[in-house]
C-alpha cells in the first residue's frame, strides 16, 4: 500500500525501462513476474490498483538506456474542465501538461 508516487523499473537487455505513476491515497501496488514465450522465459509485472466508485492514474513508461538516469522526476494527475491535466516534472525542472479529455488530447510546455 502506497499514499506516495509509485517508481518501479524493469531491466533489460541494455535497456531499463522505467514506470512512473501519479501519487494517490491508498494505491495497491505488486510486482512480480509471469511467462512470456515459455514459462522458463519470464517478464516483469506491476499491477496497481485504486478503490472508489471511479479509480484514475496517469503513468509514464520510459525506456532508458542501461546505465544512464532516466529524465522524469514526479507525475502528477488532477481533474480539468472536462477531463483530467496530466503534470510531468523532468530532472532538468521543465515540465509538461497533458490536458485529456474524452474529445481532445493537448500538450503544453510553461
Amino acid at each position: 500500500m502506497s499514499d506516495d508516487a509509485i517508481r518501479a523499473r524493469f531491466n533489460d537487455a541494455g535497456l531499463v525501462t522505467h514506470v512512473t505513476i501519479n501519487a494517490l491515497e491508498g494505491t495497491e501496488v505488486l510486482t512480480g513476474d509471469g511467462p512470456f514465450r515459455s514459462v522458463q522465459d519470464r517478464v516483469s509485472l506491476i499491477r496497481v490498483t485504486r478503490r472508489g466508485p471511479a479509480a484514475s492514474f496517469a503513468a509514464v513508461l520510459e525506456p532508458v538506456i542501461a546505465g544512464q538516469t532516466p529524465a522524469v522526476t514526479e507525475v502528477t494527475m488532477a481533474s480539468g474542465k472536462d477531463g483530467y491535466d496530466i503534470g510531468i516534472v523532468l530532472t532538468d525542472g521543465k515540465s509538461l501538461t497533458i490536458t485529456w479529455s474524452p474529445k481532445t488530447v493537448s500538450v503544453s510546455s510553461p
